[in-house]
């Protein structure tokens, strides 16, 4: 956290490289969203892979949908100090940004280089939507949509899509010290 406070110096995670996570609480599948959805009867042979409607008893069919989307880039931050991130995290500090949308327009200007080595034309910028898989939006944007049980870490993301594969240190940024914008909160050990 000192080295974001100070130089600005921050990491784009590969969005696949959560599902290998040791920690239970960080493990997630950032790449695919598993729901289900009630389907009635005169609409299954709309949809490719659906039951047959001969086998179909009664008015429709439960049925397990999976979204997903090739690997991306993502920045997480969440909007609010909660502890249970630290711990989660292992954290020994957290940086309080005052300033977010200074903070966003130096991480754009920083960005652009990994952005374009990435393949894309843009840095994505959200809030994280927590989705309860049983009531499912309809059209969820996988890379800034995530299970609900993670609904505390009040996620917000920046995401660089793009097919190329981007090496480690590129993926490294320094958006320059953030001290004018933010305070660094050290905890006791």
């Amino acid at each position: 956290m000192r080295e974001l406070y100070e130089t600005g110096g921050l990491l784009f995670q590969e969005a696949s490289t959560f599902s290998q996570a040791d920690n239970l609480s960080v493990r997630d599948d950032e790449l695919t969203l598993l729901m289900k959805r009630y389907v009635p009867k005169d609409e299954l042979n709309l949809i490719p892979g659906a039951p047959d409607t001969k086998t179909v008893k009664g008015r429709g069919a439960g049925m397990n949908i999976s979204l997903s989307c090739p690997d991306f880039l993502v920045l997480c931050m969440t909007d609010a100090i909660n502890l249970r991130l630290v711990s989660d995290w292992d954290a020994n500090a957290v940086v309080v940004i005052h300033d977010p949308t200074e903070f966003a327009k130096r991480l754009n200007n920083a960005s652009r280089e990994l952005v374009h080595r990435a393949g894309s034309d843009v840095l994505e910028a959200g809030k994280v939507r927590y989705i309860d898989p049983y009531f499912p939006l309809d059209h969820p944007d996988v890379p800034f949509c995530k299970h609900y049980k993670f609904a505390y870490q009040r996620e917000f993301r920046f995401v660089v899509r793009g097919g190329n594969k981007v090496a480690f240190s590129e993926r490294k940024l320094e958006i320059g010290s953030i001290k004018d914008i933010a305070d660094l909160v050290e905890f006791e050990s």
